[in-house]
């Protein structure tokens, strides 16, 4: 019977014995119980995203804020690759009585090289603000890289006589290690020695070094995001943005923020909540 009943009917005979006269068996049908697996598959969507916003509440948001040598990444990672082709295609060349150099011949790879310091440099002190920043940028690259694609830039050059563009495989190793020294050790070690933490209900401002910690509440507490510069935020700085901070009736600028829309809509969320 448990059996017939998971399978959901049953019959039921009227007597044990029955006769050729006996009306016929009366069948029972037990419809099975219906299941709704969305309705279990949207709670448990539901309580991941709880235990996700209790992890968040708990574990609060950092906010380093980076010099603008965060942005300088494209000098050591475009030196090492371009130290990578001279390498492999270039041609050992000896200048004067010394060891032969590895340089390769055609100079649009040092211009290329050139130009990227040229543009990483100008973003990282000059603000352009908006669309002008994406079309000054992706103009002046487009130009330079259909130069060099085109096999133009020797013809350039050679209207300035004496003009070359060469870099050797050392100079490409000895700058981009320089630079990325510089940018590691700056990035992970001295941009974080003074953070913000934004915790339900309050922000703190730690010192690591000294132990020290500034404290506020949330009350009152305004925030605002930019990420308006399209070749420094979007380009060079993966998503960064500006944050801005009025705390305690006092402005915090936070520049050069990682992810800085995403740690915006996570503080918004935490400055709502006030601490049990």
């Amino acid at each position: 019977m448990a059996d017939e009943l998971q399978n959901g009917h049953y019959d039921v005979n009227v007597g044990h014995d029955l006769q050729p006269d006996d009306p016929p068996v009366a069948t029972v049908v037990v419809p099975p119980e219906e299941s709704h697996p969305e309705v279990h598959e949207a709670t448990e969507e539901d309580e991941a995203a709880q235990r996700k916003e209790e992890r968040e509440e708990r574990e609060g948001v950092d906010v380093v804020s980076h010099s603008d040598l965060f942005y300088w990444w494209p000098i050591w990672a475009v030196g090492y690759a371009f130290a990578a082709v001279t390498w492999f295609t270039g041609e050992a060349i000896s200048i004067g009585h010394g060891t032969p150099e590895m340089i390769h011949p055609n100079n649009s790879w040092g211009v290329i090289y050139t130009c990227v310091i040229f543009f990483v440099i100008l973003i990282t002190n000059i603000s352009l603000r908006g669309l002008i920043s994406g079309m000054v940028i992706v103009t002046s690259l487009f130009i330079a890289v259909l130069l060099a694609w085109l096999d133009l830039w020797n013809t350039v050059l050679s209207l300035i006589p004496h003009v070359n563009v060469h870099m050797s495989f050392g100079f490409y190793m000895v700058l981009s290690t320089l630079v990325f020294i510089l940018w590691a050790v700056n990035t992970f070690i001295f941009d974080r020695v003074t953070y913000w933490r934004v915790e339900a209900g309050q922000v703190r401002k730690e010192y690591l070094i000294g132990g020290g910690e500034e404290s506020y509440d949330t009350t009152g507490l305004v925030l605002e995001e930019r990420h308006d510069d399209l070749f420094r935020h979007w380009v060079l700085g993966l998503g960064s943005g500006d944050l801005h901070m009025k705390v305690a009736n006092k402005m915090h600028d936070l520049p050069n923020v990682l992810l800085a829309n995403r740690k915006a809509a996570r503080i918004q969320k935490l400055i709502k909540r006030k601490p049990d």
